[in-house]
C-alpha cells in the first residue's frame, strides 16, 4: 500500500468538485474541514506565493503517528481550491478568525524583514511609568524572558521562553503529558531532548518525488519514502566541498544529502532504509453511558436499651445478649460510557527509496509546533522560521560582542546592549558564513572549530532598552547603542544585563496572562509543598493554570468520557497514554478557559498578578514518591492579596 494512499486519496475526493466553487474560495491557515469522514486541518500556507501551484502543509487529524504527530501531507492551492467547497466547512467564527491570524502573520514577518524604528521616549512623556527591576538577581529563565522582550521578539516566543520549554514539548507531543507524569520516559526521550550544543542545524518541511518527505527540527527529522511510514531520523551537519551535508543517521548504513545553491536538498543516489508500513488501522471503540443500582448493607450492634427504638422492625434481630440492627441501602449512579483508542499496527520493511531531490514547501516543523503553542499562549503569530540552514545557542568574544540564535532571528549585542534581526547562512570556501540584517550587516565566518570570526575592526550595535509601559500597560523603548571590538567569538554564557537596562517581562515565579496585561487587582500568592528536610520541592520549575472552569470539565467538554470508576482528569491521562488525538484536543482547549500561566520557583513560590477577583481553578500536574500527582483546586479570589498551599493534602493521582 503506498503511503499516500493511506494517508488520504486527494485526487478521489476533488473528482466531483464544482468549479465555480473552487474558484470562489481561497485557503485560510488554522482551519479544520471534514472530508469524507476525514479531518483535515490547513496548518499553513506559503504566504509569499498565492499562485495555485504554491503548497499548504495539511494534518490528518485521523491518522496520529505513534510519536504523538498527525500525518501531514503537503498539497497545492488549486488542489485545496477544488475539495474544500465539497467538504463540511468551518464556521464562520472560525474562518473569520484564522483569517485574521494569518494577515496578522504576514505583518509579523514583514515587521521582521523590515524592522520598524523603536519609539522614542520624548522628554515630557509622564504618562510612562519607569520599570526599575535588575536583572542581576533574577533566575536563568527571567533573564532570558527579559533580554527577549527588550530585543524585541515576538512577545509570543518570549512567553514561550518565560516558560522553559515546556510548552514545546507539551504540545509537540500527543502523549505530552504522559510522558510528564510517567516514570521513566526521560530516559526514553534522552537523546530527543538533552540540550544541543552551539551550531548549525536545518529548518523546513521538504518534499520530492518518490513519497519522499523531510520534515526537519533542530535535531532530527520526520522522514518518509517510498512506501515506508514516517519515522524519527537524527542528523548531524558539516560544510564538504562548498557545501553543506547534512548526515542522516539510518540503517542499515546512513546517508547522506546536500543543500544545493537553489535551496533543494540531493542526494547521491538510491536509498536503502530499515523502516516500516502500516499493516492495520487504527480504531476507536466507544460503549454507551448508563445508569447502575447498587446496594449496601450496614450492620450495626446495640445494647438491649437502645434496641427499644426499634422494636418491632423485622431488622432488628438478637442473640439473646445483643440486638443487632441491619439497614440495606439503594443508590443509583451514572456510569459514563468509555472511549478506547488503538494505533495503526506496524510490520518492518526495507525499502529502496530513489534519489532524492527535495524543495522546500509548507510551514517548518519548528513552526507547527510554534502555532500550536501559541493556541495555548494566546497572543499574535510569531514570525515563520526561514527553510535551510539555520543557527542555535550562544557565542560570546572576549570584547564583550555576543550573538544569540533563534530559528527565526539572532539576538545581537555589545554587552548588554543587544537587538534582534533576520539572519542567513550560506556554505562557500568550506565553511559556513553567517550575515545578521542588521543596519550594518555583520558576516561572521563559521569555523571547523565551531568559532565565529566577524574579521577586525570596531562595530556598533544599535539597540534598545525598556524605558517603562505606557497607559496600555505596553513596553515602550528607548535608543542605546554601544560599539564592541570584533574579536573571535565561541560558545559561552551571555553576559548579564545592568539594572534599568532591560525589565521582567512575564517571567518564572510570577505570571500573569501571557501577551496581556493585568486587568483585575487580585492576587494569587501560592505556597506549593512547604520545605521538608531540605528535599527538592516536587512543584519546583513546573507550571501551573488559573484556569476560569475546571480542567475536568475542560476535558468533558473536549469529548472525553472516562472509565468507570475514574475522573476526568484520569480519563485524559489513560488517552494520553493511549496516543489518543483527544489527549492534544482536551489540551488545545484549555486556550479559552486560561486565565494566566506560572512556574514554580525552586523555593516552591508562585505568583498570580493582576486578575480579576472571582472564582478560579489551580491546574498542575507532577511527581512526589513515584506517585504522579494532579491539582484541579477551586479559588475564590477577591480583590487584594490571596493565598494557597498545594500538597499532597489537595492533590488528586493520576494512577
Amino acid at each position: 500500500m503506498r503511503f499516500r494512499l493511506y494517508v488520504f486519496s486527494f485526487a478521489a475526493l476533488i473528482g466531483t468538485c464544482s468549479p465555480r466553487l473552487a474558484a470562489a474560495q481561497d485557503i485560510a491557515a488554522g482551519l479544520t474541514y471534514v472530508c469524507n469522514g476525514e479531518h483535515l486541518h490547513i496548518e499553513s500556507c506559503n504566504i509569499r506565493d498565492l499562485s495555485d501551484n504554491s503548497t499548504c502543509m495539511v494534518a490528518h487529524l485521523d491518522k496520529m503517528r505513534p510519536n504523538g504527530f498527525p500525518t501531514y501531507t503537503n498539497e497545492t492551492r488549486g488542489t485545496l481550491k477544488k475539495l474544500l467547497p465539497t467538504c463540511q466547512q468551518p464556521s464562520a467564527q472560525a474562518l473569520a478568525k484564522a483569517q485574521t491570524a494569518q494577515q496578522k502573520n504576514a505583518a509579523d514577518y514583514q515587521a521582521l524583514v523590515n524592522p520598524p524604528k523603536p519609539k522614542v521616549v520624548p522628554q515630557s512623556a509622564s504618562q510612562v511609568t519607569p520599570v526599575n527591576i535588575n536583572p542581576a538577581t533574577q533566575n536563568a529563565d527571567e533573564r532570558a524572558a527579559t533580554r527577549c522582550i527588550t530585543a524585541g521578539r515576538s512577545p509570543t516566543l518570549c512567553g514561550e521562553n518565560s516558560l522553559g520549554g515546556w510548552f514545546e514539548g507539551a504540545i509537540a507531543n500527543g502523549v505530552s503529558m504522559a510522558n510528564a507524569i510517567a516514570p521513566g520516559s526521560a530516559d526514553l526521550l534522552s537523546k530527543a531532548t538533552k540540550p544541543l550544543p552551539p551550531g548549525l542545524e536545518i529548518a523546513g518541511n521538504y518534499m520530492g518525488n518518490g513519497n519522499w518527505r523531510m520534515q526537519f527540527d533542530d535535531r532530527s527529522a520526520m522522514m518518509s519514502c517510498g512506501d515506508l511510514d514516517q519515522e524519527q531520523r537524527f542528523y548531524t551537519i558539516a560544510i564538504v566541498n562548498n557545501q553543506a551535508a547534512i548526515k542522516i543517521d539510518i540503517t542499515p548504513k546512513p546517508f547522506v544529502l546536500y543543500i544545493r545553491q537553489d535551496g533543494t536538498l540531493a542526494d547521491a543516489g538510491p536509498v536503502v532504509v530499515n523502516g516500516r508500513v502500516v499493516a492495520g488501522s487504527g480504531s476507536v471503540t466507544t460503549s454507551d453511558g448508563k445508569w447502575v443500582n447498587s446496594q449496601s448493607t450496614t450492620t450495626q450492634t446495640l445494647t438491649p436499651m437502645e434496641a427499644q427504638q426499634y422494636s418491632g422492625q423485622s431488622n432488628l434481630h438478637t442473640d439473646g445478649q445483643y440486638y443487632t440492627l441491619t439497614n440495606t441501602n439503594t443508590s443509583t449512579s451514572y456510569q459514563p460510557g468509555t472511549t478506547t483508542y488503538s494505533g495503526p499496527s506496524y510490520v518492518a520493511k526495507t525499502e529502496t527509496c530513489s534519489t532524492a531531490i527535495l524543495k522546500s514547501g509548507g510551514k517548518t516543523q519548528i513552526d507547527a509546533l510554534k502555532g500550536m503553542s501559541e493556541s495555548i499562549l494566546g497572543g499574535e503569530s510569531a514570525p515563520p522560521t526561514p527553510p535551510g540552514l539555520r543557527m542555535h545557542g550562544a557565542y560570546v568574544a572576549p570584547t564583550g560582542l555576543n550573538v544569540e540564535f533563534f530559528p527565526e532571528s539572532a539576538i545581537l549585542g555589545c554587552g548588554a546592549v543587544i537587538k534582534a534581526y533576520p539572519y542567513t547562512i550560506q556554505a562557500a570556501g568550506g565553511q559556513a558564513t553567517v550575515r545578521v540584517d542588521a543596519p550594518h550587516p555583520l558576516v561572521m565566518g563559521l569555523r571547523p572549530d565551531n568559532s565565529l570570526d566577524p574579521g577586525s575592526g570596531q562595530y556598533e550595535v544599535q539597540g534598545q532598552r525598556i524605558a517603562g509601559r505606557n497607559g496600555d500597560g505596553d513596553y515602550v523603548f528607548a535608543p542605546v547603542s554601544q560599539t564592541c571590538t570584533l574579536a573571535v567569538l565561541k560558545p559561552g554564557a551571555l553576559p548579564t544585563a545592568s539594572a534599568n537596562m532591560m525589565a521582567s517581562a512575564n517571567s518564572s515565579g510570577t505570571g500573569m496572562p501571557t501577551n496581556r496585561t493585568a486587568t483585575g487587582d487580585a492576587v494569587l500568592s501560592m505556597n506549593a509543598f512547604p520545605p521538608q528536610s531540605g528535599a527538592a520541592n516536587p512543584l519546583a520549575g513546573r507550571p501551573l493554570f488559573l484556569l476560569k472552569d475546571s480542567f475536568d470539565n475542560v476535558v468533558v467538554k473536549s469529548g472525553i468520557r472516562p472509565p468507570a470508576g475514574k475522573t476526568p482528569m484520569q480519563g485524559w491521562d489513560l488517552a494520553c497514554q493511549q496516543k489518543s488525538p483527544q489527549c492534544v484536543q482536551a489540551f488545545t482547549d484549555l486556550q479559552p478557559y486560561t486565565a494566566a500561566v506560572v512556574r514554580i520557583d525552586p523555593s516552591g513560590k508562585a505568583t498570580f498578578l493582576g486578575v480579576p477577583a472571582g472564582s478560579y481553578y489551580v491546574f498542575g500536574i507532577t511527581h512526589n514518591n513515584r506517585m504522579a500527582l494532579s491539582w484541579d483546586v477551586r479559588v475564590d479570589l477577591k480583590s487584594g492579596t490571596n493565598s494557597l498551599v498545594l500538597d499532597q493534602k489537595n492533590a488528586g493521582t493520576l494512577q
